[in-house]
């Protein structure tokens, strides 16, 4: 599985600090979804959701991130945003 954050209103993917992509091949694998989700908010941007790709490139799932977070417990948010 590839966990990667997409910016909604651009339709584009985190890459790196200067650099986002339309490409989902290119984006960066954060590997790990609480790694991802305290990315996203250190980044402190609108509208990102969490991308979660499977093996088979046409299963995709995405999550706003803020309800994401919404549906955490209150301990797991907290985590997630340390």
């Amino acid at each position: 599985m590839h966990t990667l954050l997409r910016h909604i209103p651009t339709g584009q993917y985190f890459q790196s600090l200067d650099q986002w992509t339309t490409d989902r091949e290119d984006a960066h694998d954060f590997c790990f979804i609480a790694r991802a989700l305290r990315f996203a908010h250190r980044l402190g941007l609108p509208d990102l959701e969490l991308i979660l790709c499977f093996d088979n490139p046409e299963e995709m799932t995405s999550i706003p991130f803020q309800k994401f977070l919404l549906g955490l417990s209150p301990a797991r948010r907290k985590a997630a945003r340390a």
